[in-house]
């Protein structure tokens, strides 16, 4: 429970100073990054040698492969930056399992950004919208988009609800 609770509010506490920063300088500084993996490295390094529960470092590779390759390719194609690649890293490392979860941690991490990221990309698309409403011209298929993006958004209000569940049982 100690070790679940602290390698949660590292990851909450890292992401929030790496969000002030690149929302202020369009880049997360690479200590950041490097104090997420190494404290990852190291909660999970005393976490197995005081539980000797396997689970705590087998799942480490697999999600650190996943998550670093998924978000290597997307670095790729130019739709994240350096900095995502070394925060998911670290995420991989320190949320990799955490104990009563069957899917790690970081997968429901990874889906919880994606849709909270469709959430706010259509406040933010709306925003822009109405501030260029005269330039705004949609014809068919954009109207069909901008209506399967809504739709997919519907299921942020029902996952959501699961994962500040599941953070109220760990705390409990």
């Amino acid at each position: 429970m100690l070790f679940t609770l602290l390698s949660l509010l590292v990851v909450l506490a890292i992401l929030i100073i790496a969000s002030i920063e690149d929302s202020k300088t369009r880049e997360v500084l690479d200590y950041v990054n490097y104090f997420l993996i190494a404290s990852g490295i190291i909660i999970r390094s005393i976490w197995y040698i005081s539980s000797w529960d396997l689970n705590v470092i087998m799942w480490i590779p697999f999600t650190f492969a996943a998550l670093v390759g998924f978000s290597y390719m997307m670095y790729k194609s130019g739709q994240w930056g350096g900095g995502d690649v070394k925060t998911l890293a670290g995420v991989a490392i320190l949320a990799s399992w955490v104990p009563g979860e069957v899917i790690p941690f970081s997968f429901n991490f990874l889906i919880n950004v994606f849709l909270i990221g469709t959430f706010y990309g259509i406040i933010a698309m709306a925003l822009i919208a109405v501030k260029n409403r005269r330039k705004a011209k949609f014809n068919m298929f954009e109207k069909a988009g901008i209506i399967l993006t809504l739709v997919a958004a519907g299921i942020v209000p029902f996952k959501l609800p699961l994962a500040i569940a599941f953070l109220v049982d760990i705390l409990i």
